[in-house]
């Protein structure tokens, strides 16, 4: 019976379920990853039932590079096993695996990002030379794999994933909340006869919510009955917050916090009108389509995440000219003042999720690419 080793730096709690499901589906499995990594995300708690997580990813020269300790494939491991290694360039000891795993004539699989926000020329040739010496390439959407096919040549396989949040949940969140309740809700927090628009991301400034700020002085001058709920935090909020009371417009937002329970978040996200993000946008579009929420975010599609594939504009969201205020200010007005734009928008978004961006689905690749490697 094949065995697969899955490398990773950490298991957020974003990704434990994903993984819980892969562990669970395939007898023999095995994760290494990190309790902690020295930028971004650490491991949820329970990613110990699932994983080993005394691997931790150090950083060296300023981190510019990474190291992960302890990895190596198990001496039980035999030709046609396979390896999955996260796909970030900058972690050194990953070459190691893949040097030992084609003496060993172990199968590799990369999975990653082929470019995202931030990306550059000398880091994606990498990526590039890095999956050649891989067997199977796993991708986070269709679009990445498609244009992928046409740099990677011989018997590469390529699979994607139509990287997604936990939509069964946000599902059966969704079914249990009725209408009555939301009306509860809406009244508690003071949000009736008023449109809503709904920010929910780390506040570091990359998310870039000051211009969303700006372009919220211009709505507010002309649309009156609006409010803007931003939730999360992060070292940029106390002055997002001073900023607002600056330009008079603190009384219109609401600001929540960080909040990371599908419960509590559902009910501010279904009682928004539409989701704005004018930073990098990632997982954050597929968690608003979820909720049918059409999603305004910048139309540089290569300052994105890869999820940026899935919306299209004007079908099931809009995009505005990057760092323009004016032209957010338009597209946030014009889907104020029309409900028909925006319930179209709404089907959409939703349509998207549940053709293309369902967790099964996610899951469900990811099985196959292992299987076919």
């Amino acid at each position: 019976m094949k065995k697969y080793l899955i490398i990773l730096p950490v298991i957020p709690h974003y990704r434990y379920q994903f993984y819980k499901q892969i562990v669970e589906h395939f007898s023999e499995v095995k994760i290494l990853a990190g309790k902690s990594q020295c930028i971004g995300p650490s491991s949820v708690k329970e990613a110990k039932n699932i994983a080993a997580l005394n691997h931790d990813v150090i950083c060296l020269m300023s981190h510019k590079i990474m190291w992960q300790k302890n990895v190596s494939i198990p001496k039980n491991f035999v030709r046609g096993d396979v390896v999955v290694l996260s796909g970030n360039p900058r972690i050194l000891s990953n070459y190691l695996v893949i040097l030992s795993a084609k003496l060993r004539g172990i199968k590799i699989i990369w999975l990653g990002q082929v470019w995202k926000a931030g990306s550059n020329k000398t880091r994606h040739l990498i990526k590039r030379m890095v999956m050649s010496l891989c067997d199977s390439v796993v991708l986070y959407t269709e679009k990445e794999s498609e244009n992928t096919k046409l740099f990677l040549f011989g018997q590469k396989k390529v699979f994607f994933l139509n990287n997604t949040v936990e939509t069964d949940r946000i599902f059966s969140v969704k079914s249990k909340i009725d209408s009555n309740m939301l009306q509860v809700f809406k009244n508690k927090t003071h949000l009736n006869d008023t449109k809503v628009i709904l920010f929910v991301g780390r506040l570091e400034g990359k998310e870039k919510l000051s211009l969303l700020l700006d372009s919220f002085v211009n709505v507010c001058s002309i649309y009156r009955q609006v409010v803007l709920v931003v939730i999360g935090d992060g070292s940029y909020l106390p002055q997002y917050k001073t900023y607002a009371i600056k330009k008079n417009i603190n009384d219109k937002i609401r600001w929540i916090g960080g909040v990371y329970d599908e419960e509590a978040l559902a009910y501010w996200f279904l009682s928004a009108d539409f989701f704005v993000y004018p930073g990098a946008i990632g997982l954050s579009l597929l968690h608003a389509f979820s909720y049918g929420l059409p999603v305004v975010t910048h139309n540089n599609l290569d300052n994105h995440m890869p999820e940026i594939a899935a919306l299209k504009d004007k079908r099931n969201g809009m995009l505005f000219k990057e760092n323009d205020e004016n032209d957010l200010t338009n597209k946030i007005v014009s889907l104020l003042i029309s409900n028909d734009t925006r319930d179209n928008l709404s089907v959409n978004a939703l349509k998207i999720v549940t053709e293309k961006y369902t967790f099964e689905q996610m899951v469900s690749r990811f099985v196959n690419a292992l299987d076919k490697t």
